[in-house]
C-alpha cells in the first residue's frame, strides 16, 4: 500500500513537468537568401522567416540571362561557397541558418566576390612550410584576424586550395580592405622555425586593377619570400573545383 501510494505522488509531480516539457516549441532558425545582381537571375523558395528546427527547405537560383550571366554557386553568409547546384537542399538547423546569395557570373570588374587560389613559397634555405592564411577587415583599430585556409607546400610550387573561403568586397562602390596573416611552419636542413608574416598590402577591388587576378607578396628574410595569388569568381572556376560534401 505504501509503495501504491509513493507511485502515485510521484506520478503527480512528474505530471506538471512533462505538461512544461510538451509545451516547449522547437528552436527556430532564420534563413534567407537573395540574388547578387537581380538583373542576371532571381531566387525561389527563400523563407525569409524563422522556421522551425528540421524544416526541410530548397532554395533554387533562377538564370534570366543564362549565356551571358550564368549561375555560379551559393556563398553563405559572403564567406563561403557551398554548392555549384542551382538547386540548394538545406535542413534548417544552427549550422544552416544565415544568408545565401545565389552569384551570377559577370565581369571581372563588377564581380564583387573573391578567393586565394594560390600561395608559393621561394625559398633557398626552406623547403617547404604547412601554414595558416588568417584575414582580417581592415577599419580603424582592428586588430582580429581569421581563420581563412590551411595547407602544407613545396617551396617552389604553387599551392591551391579548395576555393570554398570567399573574400567580398561589399556593394558596388563601397571599399571594404582585406589584410593578411601567414603562419608558417618551415622545414629545412637545421630543422623547423615558426615564422608569422603580416602582410604590408592590402587586398582590396582596386588591387585586380579592373582584371580578374591579383598578387600581394612579402619577403621575410633575406632569401625567402611568400606571394599569396587571388582570383575573382566566375563560372569556369566551379566547374571541376566544387566543394566536398560535408
Amino acid at each position: 500500500m505504501k509503495k501504491s501510494i509513493k507511485s502515485l505522488l510521484l506520478i503527480l509531480l512528474l505530471c506538471p513537468l512533462l505538461v512544461l516539457t510538451a509545451c516547449v516549441p522547437p528552436p527556430t532558425f532564420l534563413i534567407t537568401a537573395s540574388s547578387s545582381e537581380p538583373a542576371w537571375g532571381r531566387v525561389n523558395g527563400s523563407p525569409n522567416e524563422s522556421l522551425n528546427e528540421g524544416t526541410q527547405i530548397t532554395l533554387g537560383a533562377i538564370e534570366t540571362s543564362a549565356q551571358e550571366h550564368p549561375f555560379i554557386g551559393w556563398i553563405k553568409d559572403y564567406s563561403k561557397f557551398v554548392s555549384a547546384e542551382t538547386d540548394l537542399e538545406l535542413v534548417v538547423n544552427e549550422e544552416n541558418a544565415g544568408h545565401y546569395t545565389a552569384l551570377f557570373d559577370e565581369s571581372a570588374n563588377s564581380m564583387r566576390f573573391a578567393t586565394l587560389t594560390g600561395v608559393k613559397l621561394n625559398s633557398t634555405i626552406y623547403t617547404g612550410a604547412t601554414f595558416t592564411v588568417n584575414y582580417s577587415v581592415n577599419v580603424s583599430g582592428s586588430s582580429n584576424y581569421n581563420l581563412f585556409t590551411t595547407g602544407t607546400i613545396v617551396t617552389g610550387e604553387t599551392f591551391v586550395g579548395d576555393l570554398t573561403s570567399i573574400i567580398y568586397f561589399g556593394a558596388l562602390g563601397s571599399n571594404r580592405e582585406y589584410k593578411f596573416e601567414l603562419l608558417l611552419e618551415l622545414t629545412s636542413a637545421e630543422g623547423v622555425k615558426s615564422e608569422t608574416i603580416r602582410f604590408n598590402d592590402k587586398l582590396v577591388d582596386s588591387t585586380f586593377n579592373q582584371t580578374s587576378t591579383c598578387e600581394i607578396s612579402t619577403q621575410f628574410d633575406e632569401t625567402s619570400s611568400v606571394t599569396l595569388s587571388f582570383q575573382k569568381l566566375s563560372k569556369d572556376m566551379y566547374k571541376t573545383a566544387q566543394p566536398e560534401e560535408e
